[in-house]
């Protein structure tokens, strides 16, 4: 299987749950979309070959490199697979980085095995995975069901 990464910088963008997706009933266009972020110096790397470690190190070895201070905010986006969320981890770890975890709902609702076909659940033992118990982080309810984001500092 394959594992890609990208490294690039943007401004952050405040937008509201229907600016990024559409709310039951679609659009009614009474309230315009707020625009999102522009990704700027796009970095890609990927490989089939190279194990997810090597491709995630080589992704922080790019970001610390245009953030040796880690002045800015580090934002890390995973597709909800336990074993690339625990190398992303430890790798910030390893690098004494501070990072805000996104974990991409819809790629989390496929990996579940325990998903309810209409209410898209995850499963309470599931979801422990995903939300550790420590204080640097907090679980976030959402309305979709038990579904976690992880806000860590």
């Amino acid at each position: 299987m394959a594992t890609f990464a990208c490294v690039y910088d943007a401004e952050p963008a405040v937008r509201r749950p229907h600016d990024v997706i559409a709310p039951p009933g679609g659009r009614h266009g009474n309230r315009p979309l707020r625009p999102g972020p522009v990704a700027r110096g796009k970095w890609l790397s990927g490989s089939v070959a190279d194990d997810p470690a090597t491709v995630i190190g080589r992704a922080f070895d790019r970001a610390e490199y245009r953030d040796a201070g880690h002045r800015r905010p580090w934002v890390v986006l995973v597709d909800g697979a336990v074993h690339r969320l625990e190398l992303v981890q430890q790798e910030a770890a390893r690098r004494d980085a501070e990072i805000s975890i996104v974990i991409d709902l819809v790629h989390v609702l496929e990996l579940s095995p325990g998903r309810v076909e209409r209410g898209m659940v995850l499963p309470r033992k599931r979801l422990a995975l995903y939300v550790e118990s420590s204080t640097a982080c907090r679980r976030v309810q959402t309305p979709v069901g038990h579904l976690a984001a992880r806000e860590c500092r």
